[in-house]
């Protein structure tokens, strides 16, 4: 998008003269919005980041407790499994996924993985993704947020006299001190 002073007169030839060249208009067109603009995109990205990353610890433990304690066993497997989708049981050679009514943990590993009857790999995978898909939208949610300890009450406030002798009377107003013309008293 540019920008065209309206209130420049166009050059005698009908074109626009150098006062009236289009420039490139970001952010209201100073270094001071385009800066405020990184500023505020940076700090969403921040958010997500730091709630992506507490939203994943959340959902390692959640999946570690309840999906992979009731739902499946591996006879290899480590903890954190949710931050290795899709290796949560194995068909290997003569062995296969055996479907059971209750899952049992701490079978020999020659034996076969289990999961839980009614459940199957695709469904596994399917719950992995809803699980992804709500720490992606709580991330998002949460990062156009807006996260700042400032409250606009200062009940608890009550600083020396002299912090506040220079200031105006809408600073001293605000905490306060009541009006004044402004001059520090």
């Amino acid at each position: 998008m540019y920008w065209v002073d309206p209130f420049t007169a166009p050059s005698a030839d009908g074109g626009a003269s150098s006062a009236a060249r289009p420039t490139p208009r970001v952010g209201g067109g100073s270094g001071l919005g385009r800066c405020a603009f990184m500023i505020r995109h940076l700090k969403r990205v921040a958010k997500f980041a730091i709630v992506m990353f507490a939203m994943t610890i959340a959902c390692t433990l959640v999946w570690d407790a309840f999906v992979a304690e009731n739902l499946y066993d591996c006879t290899d497997s480590v903890p954190f499994d949710f931050l290795k989708p899709g290796d949560w049981v194995h068909a290997f050679g003569s062995n296969t996924i055996v479907p059971v009514p209750h899952v049992i943990h701490g079978r020999s590993m020659s034996g076969p993985d289990t999961i839980k009857e009614g459940w199957s790999v695709t469904d596994l995978w399917l719950l992995w993704f809803s699980f992804v898909g709500i720490s992606v939208a709580v991330s998002a949610f949460s990062a156009r947020l807006r996260w700042s300890p400032y409250t606009t009450t200062m009940s608890n406030f009550s600083p020396e006299p002299s912090a506040v002798a220079g200031t105006g009377s809408a600073v001293r107003s605000t905490l306060g001190f009541g009006g004044g013309s402004g001059h520090g008293r």
